[in-house]
C-alpha cells in the first residue's frame, strides 16, 4: 500500500531536496499509515493532516491517528496552510 514500494518515489523526492512529507488521503488506516511508516523509516519528517484524511468509519480513522502519532506529527490543514 505504500507508494514507496517498488517505485522510484524516494529517489524523486531526494533529488528534489524534499525532507518533509505532508500526508492526506482516503484510508487513514491503510495507505496513509503505510506511507507514513515507510517515509519515517526512510528518514523523512512526516506530518499527517488529520482533517484531510478519512477511513471507512470515524473509529478506524481515530485509531489510525493514535497509532500514527508515534511516527508522525498530527496536524490540521489550517495549522499548516493558514
Amino acid at each position: 500500500m505504500s507508494p514507496f514500494y517498488a517505485t522510484f518515489l524516494e529517489v524523486l523526492l531526494r533529488t528534489q531536496g524534499v525532507e518533509e512529507l505532508l500526508l492526506c488521503g482516503v484510508a487513514t488506516d491503510h495507505v496513509v499509515m503505510a506511507t507514513a511508516r515507510d517515509g519515517h523509516d526512510r528518514d523523512f519528517s512526516i506530518k499527517v493532516l488529520e482533517d484531510c484524511c478519512a477511513a471507512a468509519s470515524r473509529e478506524r480513522h481515530e485509531a489510525a491517528i493514535l497509532v500514527l502519532d508515534g511516527v508522525a506529527e498530527i496536524a490540521i490543514s489550517t495549522e499548516v496552510f493558514g
